[in-house]
């Protein structure tokens, strides 16, 4: 699972924001090899905190 960053953010802002041009882009960003972020894990101190409060 690939997580994108958002350091496109201005060129959007510029474009207009839609639901179609966020996910164009994600889209653009994944296939070209710019996001290259992986995604958030659920485990760690932080999540284990959240489960805590939760209890």
């Amino acid at each position: 699972m690939t997580d994108v960053d958002q350091s496109g953010k201005a060129a959007l802002r510029r474009q207009g924001k839609t639901d179609v041009i966020d996910a164009e882009a994600v889209g653009y960003a994944v296939r070209s090899g710019r996001a290259t972020a992986m995604a958030k894990t659920s485990d760690g101190p932080v999540e284990m905190l959240r489960l805590f409060k939760l209890a």
